[in-house]
């Protein structure tokens, strides 16, 4: 088991499992549609997709840690970007 001072994360190598602070760490990877070509559609795809997103993350509820990464394919001022 390995721990990361910063973080206090520590990584059991051979479960693939991740903790902070004795609560499990999720790492959500999305790749959200893009809007190349200027798409209106995609706008909504990406909506739509951030609501999947954000279920899940409610779902596995307060006793866990959870950071969502990837590419949001938004622009800083986009409905799916806080």
């Amino acid at each position: 088991m390995q721990t990361h001072a910063v973080l206090k994360l520590m990584l059991s190598p051979r479960s693939g499992n991740a903790y902070v602070q004795n609560q499990p760490l999720f790492l959500v990877c999305v790749h959200f549609k893009s809007d190349f070509g200027g798409s209106t559609d995609s706008c909504y795809q990406r909506e739509a997709q951030a609501e999947v997103i954000r279920g899940v993350v409610n779902e596995l509820g307060n006793t866990s840690h959870v950071v969502v990464t990837g590419d949001f394919n938004d622009r800083s001022v986009g409905l799916t970007m806080p």
